[in-house]
């Protein structure tokens, strides 16, 4: 169902236009890149042994996968990185935050049949990789 996953792209823009930082998108530019490239350089290495895909009836993986690093991926950098507190147990409940909600995105995407772990991947290796990547 690729409707599932365009709304997930036009929430996650959405919140992006009304509250990410657009005045100063050329201070996380080079984030927005790192993440891009990460994934891209993941999907080209791992083509063949990926540890999750995007399920869709009309689009394969791939370009699922393009239409999130293009779109969600810069819109939580701009969401994530200006709001950034300061001091120890702000930083944590902000990342807790941040990693909760992306997993609940993920988990809900997986009950719902719209992403599907392989290669011994699962929710709690995403809990870990998503407090690397806010960490």
């Amino acid at each position: 169902m690729l409707y599932y996953h365009l709304s997930i792209i036009a929430i996650s823009v959405f919140f992006c236009y009304k509250w990410g930082d657009w005045r100063h998108w050329r201070k996380y530019y080079p984030t927005m890149q790192y993440f891009i490239m990460g994934d891209l350089i993941y999907c080209i290495l791992f083509h063949n042994s990926l540890l999750w895909m995007y399920v869709t009836d009309v689009l394969n993986h791939t370009l699922v996968n393009l239409m999130m690093m293009f779109t969600v991926y810069p819109s939580i950098v701009l969401l994530f990185l200006p709001y950034y507190p300061k001091g120890f147990i702000k930083e944590t409940l902000y990342i807790i935050f941040w990693m909760l909600l992306v997993v609940t995105v993920e988990f809900v995407s997986y009950s719902l049949g719209q992403f599907s772990y392989h290669n011994h991947w699962n929710i709690g290796w995403s809990l870990v990789f998503s407090l690397l990547c806010f960490y």
